[in-house]
């Protein structure tokens, strides 16, 4: 359980980082508008921007406030049978944080969206259509085509 607690724990830190990103990307959007004359359009690109960065922050909190209660448990209970792992300090032979946001992705616990710490990443979108397409799920597939060209073509 400790394991899986301590891996929880970092992925959350990962999409902690992925928003913080995007909050920043979102930003610079809004510096750039704010050196131009007002229009309409500025307007509502500003509202997504402020809409998408409060909903962030707010999730954000939530996670920072969810990895303190995982460690707080953690350490609380570090003696416990139940959190003890028998797994060395040194981990040989884990899968990196990638193949573990990958098997998430895959049983749908993190969705694939602009928000998924992986979504930018050429090699972890492929393997993910690889996937689906060796399990013969072209619906997924497409889906996932969709998703990122709308994305792409948004930037």
């Amino acid at each position: 359980m400790r394991l899986l607690i301590e891996r929880t724990i970092e992925l959350l830190k990962l999409q902690i980082k992925e928003n913080l990103r995007l909050i920043n990307k979102n930003q610079a959007k809004i510096v750039e508008m704010l050196k131009k004359p007002v229009s309409d359009e500025q307007k509502l690109v500003f509202e997504q921007c402020y809409t998408a960065n409060k909903k962030m922050l707010i999730e954000n909190n939530d996670f920072i406030n969810l990895q303190l209660t995982l460690s707080n448990f953690l350490e609380k209970h570090k003696l416990s049978d139940e959190t003890l792992d028998e797994i060395p300090e040194e981990l040989p032979g884990l899968p990196d944080d990638e193949n573990i946001i990958f098997d998430m992705t895959v049983s749908e616990e993190l969705q694939f969206d602009n928000l998924h710490p992986c979504f930018d990443d050429d090699e972890f979108f492929n393997r993910l259509i690889e996937y689906y397409t060796a399990v013969e799920a072209y619906e997924k597939c497409s889906e996932l085509y969709k998703l990122r060209n709308l994305n792409l073509s948004a930037r």
